[in-house]
């Protein structure tokens, strides 16, 4: 059933999400094209107004997927759309779970597609980089991870699916407390938003000063490069376990929400 709820989710969000895709893919090829041959560099104002574009166009792209997947599931899950969805034949884990990989998945293709655009962007004005230079950039990433290039990739992916896993749960675990007042639901589901972050910061900025106490006393001096990347590894591990731990705490409040509380507008 997980199957079928997940084919559902991403037949209905992907007519938006694709829509995006495009007008960002078709931007990025007109910019690219125009980087490569000169233009930009000779268009003057309307160089600035098309990199302006260019620029608001990426960053609204992420931004536009967690408000998109957000009023989705606010509005399938506790709004008129809600007698539907609770009247299938799943459980709360199911129609949950569905929401919650749909979401994910579509956050990280976003993200992709930004980088993607950024790159094709800046190879298309530069060049395509010599060995040299990324022989360069491998090994100052493994200098400051203090690890291999691919271990260090593999854990900057996991930081940013921790990341996308547990913010998107903290919006989801704030809609569903919200929809627990009978008025005023999205300024409680704010309210409950803003509370979740500021006990978020103080935890990793708790995490953060402890590993930098525990990085001073074990130093000798404070340039050795050995201990600075394992400062970095530590609490960049640290900090995609915390998230990761936040997010299976959203995620039992969304459940226990839907399965207990549930109030349907």
């Amino acid at each position: 059933m997980l199957g079928k709820l997940l084919k559902h989710e991403f037949r209905e969000t992907s007519k938006l999400m694709l829509s995006m895709y495009l007008i960002l893919t078709v931007i990025t090829a007109v910019g690219a094209a125009m980087a490569g041959l000169g233009l930009l560099d000779h268009m003057g104002f309307f160089a600035s107004i098309f990199m302006m574009i260019y620029v608001l166009s990426v960053f609204s792209l992420f931004l536009l997927t967690a408000a998109y997947l957000a009023i989705r599931f606010y509005k399938t899950m506790f709004a008129g759309r809600g007698y539907l969805t609770h009247t299938l034949p799943v459980s709360p884990a199911a129609t949950l779970n569905a929401k919650v990989l749909t979401s994910l998945v579509w956050l990280c293709l976003s993200f992709l597609m930004c980088i993607l655009s950024f790159l094709t962007m800046s190879l298309s004005a530069s060049g395509p980089p010599n060995a040299i230079s990324l022989d360069r950039f491998q090994q100052e990433l493994s200098t400051v991870f203090g690890m291999s290039f691919a271990a260090s990739i593999c854990l900057l992916s996991g930081l940013f699916v921790s990341f996308c896993f547990h913010m998107s749960l903290m919006v989801f675990a704030s809609l569903s407390i919200g929809q627990l007042f009978q008025q005023y639901r999205i300024p409680a589901a704010i309210g409950a938003g803003i509370a979740f972050y500021v006990i978020q910061q103080i935890i990793f900025a708790a995490t953060l000063l402890a590993s930098g106490i525990d990085l001073m006393e074990n130093m000798d001096t404070a340039t050795h490069a050995a201990e600075i990347s394992g400062f970095v590894q530590k609490v960049t591990f640290l900090s995609g376990l915390e998230m990761l731990l936040f997010g299976a705490a959203y995620y039992a409040i969304c459940l226990f929400i839907t399965k207990k509380r549930l109030n349907l507008e």
